[in-house]
């Protein structure tokens, strides 16, 4: 929520957290490069949810209380969902390697 609180529809200037649900549901959630980046080994999902909390946090910090058009909101996030699919893209795929 203290992502979303300030999202604001610029045709409008009307403030619209709904529609900033929704944009961070497409650009994360829906996002096919996203959601195959995120296929990584077993034992590497902590490792996902450090990358994600890496690039989103700083947006929330930042935009937390303050009003930002959407356009804003559509580029700083899709930068972040880059970089997340970039970085994630990079971990191993498959078991995570033990050995006996």
């Amino acid at each position: 929520m203290r992502l979303c609180w300030g999202h604001i529809l610029t045709e409008y200037n009307i403030r619209n957290v709904d529609s900033c649900f929704k944009m961070l549901d497409r650009m994360f959630n829906n996002n096919q490069n996203v959601i195959e980046a995120a296929k990584v080994g077993r034992g590497y999902d902590s490792v996902l949810r450090k990358i994600m909390m890496a690039e989103i946090m700083p947006i929330v910090e930042e935009f937390d209380q303050t009003m930002n058009n959407e356009t804003e909101y559509e580029d700083r996030l899709q930068a972040a969902a880059d970089k997340f699919i970039t970085i994630a893209s990079g971990l191993p795929r498959g078991e995570f390697p033990f050995s006996l």
